[in-house]
């Protein structure tokens, strides 16, 4: 996925030797979300971090290059789907716009 953003998180995960693993990226996103809604809010007021969290359209790397937490504080967005295959490879199955792959159903045993 191109980006600044990526690169960024990419050339940091880098220095810490692990692989770019979605849930690392996950934990990423969720502490620069909050970093930023810290310095709109100018502190650590809960209501007001939360208002911003809340009510911000985040810029992020992951698909569709943006999302908003729902009122449920889920995140308003598409999943994404992806596969494991035997060889030990990922490939993302959902969203058919950015799949490397087609799912395999059932998932083949080794």
């Amino acid at each position: 996925m191109p980006g600044d953003s990526v690169k960024k998180w990419l050339d940091t995960i880098k220095v810490t030797g692990d692989s770019p693993e979605w849930y690392l990226a996950s934990g990423w996103e969720v502490a620069r979300i909050l970093t930023g809604a810290i310095q709109k809010a100018g502190g650590v007021d809960k209501q007001k971090v939360r208002d911003i969290v809340f009510n911000t359209t985040w810029d992020t790397f992951f698909p569709g290059g943006s999302f908003k937490f729902g009122k449920n504080g889920q995140v308003d967005n598409d999943y994404v789907m992806t596969q494991n295959t035997p060889d030990g490879n990922r490939i993302i199955i959902w969203p058919k716009d950015l799949a490397t792959g087609t799912a395999t159903v059932p998932i083949p045993k080794k």
